[in-house]
């Protein structure tokens, strides 16, 4: 640093929707993962292609400095494990078919479902304890979130089973403002990860047709059961 001597100018290549931690240590031979956040240089967002640092105190003659690169902190994450029930901010709804979304153990449902949640032992599935319905349409619908610019991944895990006569199962992706079933969405029928724009629900939604069901069953987190999709840690990232 010119204006500054002992204090040094940093710059490196970075990622948008990265953070990096500055880190120290006055010895070279200790793991770059213990070195301690520098001065308080913790989670400083990418400005891609490259960051810059300016006038960081240098702290002595002898110091190495380190740029961690790391994931940012899932948008919305909810593995069910604290259930039984559904968590705060989430809604479930039904159209009284006598199917509904549920958080519970799994183990104790029809044998064609899950042994036992992805994590814990709750996950989110749709009459956890019993098949599915004719008829059925249930909705589980997550908290909005305040989509980054850059877009955003819905990452879920799932178990269905079904009777093989038409019933579907789909991850919506809702607009938040305003909420409306007639607003921009987005369906997934089966396993993945989907990129959102501002301001989105997750909407998990199996729809029976008309015929009494077979069992089907959920695993751990954003499950449709008995008719079902699970995961164990649902995460927008």
């Amino acid at each position: 640093n010119g204006e500054n001597p002992g204090n040094y100018d940093f710059k490196w290549g970075s990622k948008l929707g990265s953070l990096y931690d500055l880190v120290s240590s006055t010895d070279l031979s200790t793991p770059i993962g213990t070195w301690p956040v520098w001065e308080g240089h913790a989670d400083i967002a990418g400005t891609a292609p490259t960051n810059t640092l300016p006038d960081v105190p240098g702290g002595g003659p002898t110091r190495f400095f380190a740029v961690i690169e790391k994931d940012p902190p899932p948008l919305l994450g909810e593995n069910f494990d604290a259930g039984p029930g559904v968590p705060g901010g989430w809604t479930a709804a039904d159209n009284a078919a006598v199917t509904a979304w549920e958080v519970g153990d799994p183990s104790t449902g029809p044998a064609e479902g899950p042994d036992a949640a992805v994590s814990g032992a709750h996950c989110a599935g749709t009459n956890i304890v019993a098949n599915y319905t004719a008829g059925a349409d249930a909705t589980l619908t997550s908290p909005a979130i305040e989509v980054p610019a850059g877009g955003a991944t819905l990452s879920f895990q799932q178990y269905i089973d079904t009777d093989g006569s038409g019933d579907v199962g789909a991850v919506r992706l809702l607009d938040a403002t305003p909420k409306s079933s007639t607003g921009p969405s987005r369906s997934h029928r089966s396993r993945a990860s989907r990129t959102a724009g501002p301001g989105s629900h997750s909407r998990f939604r199996p729809r029976r047709l008309a015929r009494p069901s077979r069992s089907s069953s959920s695993s751990s987190a954003m499950a449709i059961r008995r008719f079902s999709a699970a995961s164990t840690s649902m995460t927008w990232r």
